[in-house]
């Protein structure tokens, strides 16, 4: 089978790895104004423009997605919301007990070093990490390298792309969830056929886990922590309902090793993991 979109990809990724090693090593020697707002454009363009700026160019004709008769209903999403929760919360405290063991100590607020004050600068980081985020990591996972993957299967594209997610946010803190909500993003968007639904979920979530940091930031965190987990643990329960409706049903189930044995996906995959902290 042609293997040139899995090569593109890893070859993508890595010019992508590149040019934001350039683009660090060219701010570094600029002075630039020292404003929240700027900080925030920096960091989205950085993170997020960069990557679609050097993957659209390359991958574009093979974004096709795939025809198909089946439809899923709209009315899933909630379900689909309240598992995300739960994959969240579990790849939590995966991430919690696993860095105490070798730090000896937790994971805090992801949040907490970029958390603003001044209603502006809260308006900026709720757009930003709200809104904007979300959307550009859609397009980019779930569009860009989801997409091209498909034509190998549509379990080996999930994996893939979720992996790289994951890896993408560059710290272990983040690691295991992201991989969980990952996969289960490139699900929604391969289910659905679309991206869309996965934007929509996508935004929920971040939106979800905004108001559970604030609220913990300024009211009772124990009370906060309860309902978020008792939601979060209804998730469990939306897995029956899910079942009930076959959503957990792909086209091909089967992995393709060679997509993951593939040199320029090796190297990405590694570069990533190098640039991991703590």
């Amino acid at each position: 089978m042609e293997r040139s979109n899995v090569s593109r990809v890893g070859f993508g990724l890595i010019l992508v790895i590149l040019m934001k090693l350039l683009y660090a090593v060219i701010v570094s020697t600029i002075d630039l104004p020292d404003s929240y707002a700027f900080t925030l454009l920096n960091t989205f363009f950085y993170n997020s423009v960069i990557p679609i700026l050097v993957l659209f160019p390359l991958l574009r004709k093979q974004l096709v997605y795939p025809n198909t008769t089946l439809k899923t209903s709209s009315k899933l999403l909630l379900p689909v919301y309240l598992l995300s929760l739960f994959l969240g919360a579990a790849g939590g405290m995966i991430t919690q007990a696993i860095t105490s063991l070798i730090t000896g100590k937790g994971v805090g607020n992801v949040y907490s070093s970029i958390m603003p004050e001044g209603i502006l600068n809260i308006i900026l980081f709720w757009l930003s990490m709200g809104i904007l985020a979300p959307l550009a990591e859609e397009l980019i996972f779930r569009e860009l390298i989801l997409l091209p993957l498909r034509k190998y299967g549509d379990f080996t594209a999930i994996l893939i792309q979720a992996v790289f997610f994951s890896l993408y946010h560059g710290n272990v803190s983040q690691l295991f969830y992201t991989f969980l909500l990952g996969a289960l993003l490139g699900y929604v968007a391969v289910k659905f056929n679309s991206i869309k639904p996965a934007i929509i979920l996508h935004i929920t979530y971040n939106v979800t886990e905004l108001i559970r940091y604030w609220l913990r930031e300024y009211t009772i965190p124990i009370a906060v922590d309860v309902v978020h987990y008792a939601l979060a643990f209804s998730g469990i329960f939306m897995i029956v309902i899910l079942i009930k409706a076959r959503f957990f049903k792909l086209s091909s189930n089967v992995f393709d090793k060679t997509v993951v044995l593939n040199i320029p996906i090796l190297i990405s995959i590694a570069l990533l993991i190098f640039m991991l902290r703590f």
